[in-house]
């Protein structure tokens, strides 16, 4: 069974880059005087060549491989060197904006000229701010509310009691009026006689 691996990506050295390029040349140069001395011309690819115009194609190659290598190492200084800028300069010019902001307004069009941008005006129109003021105002005053602290404290609503049993003068007791949609039963038998139904059953 084939595993298939992932490649790990390479990380490029500047400095060292185009070493290879470079070395791939210089053997081409170098072997071809150990191996080929006396060989001039060369034909390739159908192509007659001499032997000097070859070898400064080939060493044609080897310097623009050193030039690349060299512009790099350059670029690399020069974006370090804008990095450092950047952390001793940019707080100025955040510090400037502020400055500006004071003088001429955050909403100001004046930013723009100094290359901010100004804040944005707000949707809101100042109309239906004031009226949300008023109500929040209102809203809180009804409450009496003050701050964070006293809307917490604010209680729920209660419970709704239960009816207490009602003792009348004779001592007996009365039961709770029954839930609704439960027909309630009397008997209108005086105190200590059973009812006829009651006597029928039994």
């Amino acid at each position: 069974m084939t595993t298939i691996t992932a490649a790990t990506p390479k990380t490029v050295n500047i400095t060292t880059q185009k070493i290879d390029t470079q070395a791939e040349y210089q053997a081409l140069i170098d072997g071809t005087n150990s191996l080929m001395p006396s060989d001039d011309p060369f034909v390739l690819a159908k192509r007659k060549i001499t032997r000097a115009d070859l070898f400064a194609e080939w060493q044609s190659r080897i310097d623009a491989a050193k030039a690349t290598k060299s512009s790099r190492l350059a670029l690399a200084a020069a974006v370090a060197h804008e990095r450092q800028l950047d952390v001793t300069v940019k707080p100025l010019r955040g510090a400037f904006k502020t400055f500006a902001q004071s003088r001429f307004g955050k909403n100001a069009p004046e930013l723009q000229e100094l290359g901010f941008v100004q804040n944005r005006t707000p949707r809101k129109s100042v109309q239906k701010k004031a009226a949300g003021t008023v109500k929040a105002q209102t809203t809180r005053k009804a409450r009496g509310i003050k701050g964070r602290q006293q809307r917490a404290a604010i209680p729920s609503a209660p419970a709704v009691p239960t009816a207490p049993a009602d003792t009348s003068a004779g001592g007996g007791t009365v039961a709770a009026p029954p839930a609704a949609g439960v027909p309630s039963v009397t008997s209108s038998a005086p105190p200590g006689q059973a009812s006829a139904g009651t006597a029928a059953r039994s």
